[in-house]
């Protein structure tokens, strides 16, 4: 039986991959017999040549060139700065009832116990805002970019949640509508359509662009008052933590009360423990990727 010399030479040629085209078409044209089908043996070494030669370049171009796709996730939304000058009222820092975003159950003390009561810690960013007003009070309802999940669901990353705090924006008139009709309330000014900020004495209000550690509980079944889905932070603002110049996320600094008749005022112990405790959660979760990336 005879050899097919035109086979033997692909089967040696795919073996050794040689780079140029050239020498490809040489040798199939050199081992060729030379009769009268040689003009054909010819444009079957070409089209074997081209075969063997453009087939893996192809596969290669497509693979070399084609673009990097990240892992699969929502993409973080953009930031609407537009919305920088949000809060357009003179600052009011009040003291708000926390006793509507307190849920009975067991108490809260530790940062084990936040942990705990909630459903999501995570790092984010906010990317919009939006103001409400239910029985007189301001409320701000953030929406925040889940940038890295700490505890909880990791399927949350890069999705976005949306997070009640208490304070923003009120109009005088709206305020003051519960005492409106007091002696000694100014008439003028509660019936005013000006815009105040009120700010909780216990948490910073979202801003926008601004990071965030945030424990954040479960979110509410029942819409109202608000009738738009959100979700608490743990204990309010003492479960949000702001990312500070330093690097280190921290909650708000709590304006210290005195000591009963003592005079001596409380010393602030127990934030300090806090903002250590979020730290090394942090560091827990981040360092390991960060590892990882660098290999």
């Amino acid at each position: 039986m005879k050899t097919n010399p035109l086979r033997a030479l692909i089967d040696r040629t795919v073996t050794e991959q040689p780079d140029d085209a050239q020498q490809v078409m040489q040798k199939a044209l050199d081992a060729l017999p030379k009769h009268r089908h040689t003009r054909v043996w010819r444009l079957v070494a070409l089209a074997a040549a081209l075969l063997l030669i453009g087939v893996p370049s192809l596969y290669w171009y497509q693979h070399a060139t084609r673009p990097t796709v990240a892992p699969t996730v929502a993409m973080t939304p953009a930031i609407d700065w537009t919305q920088a000058n949000f809060y357009r009222g003179p600052r009011s820092p009040v003291d708000i009832d926390m006793s509507s975003a307190i849920r009975v159950g067991p108490p809260i003390n530790t940062f084990d116990d936040y942990i705990n009561a909630s459903q999501l810690t995570f790092l984010g960013t906010v990317t919009h805002l939006r103001s409400l007003v239910q029985a007189n009070m301001p409320y701000t309802l953030a929406t925040v970019a889940v940038d890295h999940v700490l505890t909880g669901d990791p399927n949350k990353q890069g999705h976005t949640v949306d997070v009640m705090f208490m304070g923003g924006n009120i109009t005088k008139k709206e305020m003051l509508a519960p005492v409106s009709m007091k002696p000694w309330t100014n008439q003028q000014e509660a019936q005013s359509d000006d815009v105040v900020t009120v700010e909780s004495a216990d948490a910073n209000l979202p801003q926008i662009g601004k990071h965030y550690a945030i424990i954040l509980r479960a979110p509410e079944k029942d819409t109202r008052p608000f009738n738009v889905p959100y979700a608490w932070p743990v204990m309010e603002g003492r479960g949000v933590f702001t990312l500070d110049a330093d690097g280190v996320y921290r909650q708000k600094k709590l304006i210290m009360p005195f000591g009963g008749d003592s005079g001596v005022r409380v010393p602030d112990t127990e934030r300090s423990e806090m903002t250590a405790r979020m730290q090394a959660l942090i560091k827990s979760k981040t360092q390991p990727i960060a590892a990882l990336n660098q290999h």
